[in-house]
């Protein structure tokens, strides 16, 4: 049987007791696919940004195409397009996985994998290799 014993800070005394048997304890399932699928739903949009950096840079016409806006310029293409990339690929893989467990390392190095070529492709000095002249 375990108890659980809370005190007042002020009298120090146990001020309420709670016993639990433990057939009354239990152990919850908890799936990892929804969390699988944010990790590598991540990973794929910061992958999907480190791409489109240095192609819209090696490629003048993309990066005319990525200014939706004027004020904004082509940032504006390169984040919301992996922006929606990202919750495309959360939702599918949300669905497939909803019920079930998946392995957690390999959902974490894909998402941390998609994190370095998306750390890399927008660090300048890799994407102003691309860059048009």
């Amino acid at each position: 049987m375990a108890q659980f014993t809370a005190t007042s800070a002020a009298s120090q005394t146990p001020s309420i007791l709670i016993e639990t048997k433990p057939e009354e304890m239990s152990i919850v399932d908890v799936k990892t696919g929804p969390a699988a699928a944010t990790f590598i739903a991540g990973g794929v949009g910061a992958a999907a940004l480190g791409i489109i950096v240095p192609l819209s840079e090696a490629i003048p016409a993309l990066k005319t195409w990525l200014t939706w806006n004027a004020g904004v310029g082509p940032l504006a293409g390169k984040t919301i397009i992996p922006s929606i990339l990202f919750f495309v690929v959360w939702l599918v893989l949300g669905l497939m996985f909803r019920d079930k467990n998946v392995n957690l390392r390999t959902s974490l190095a894909v998402g941390f994998v998609g994190l370095f070529i998306g750390l890399l492709g927008t660090f300048p000095p890799f994407y102003d290799l691309f860059t048009a002249h």
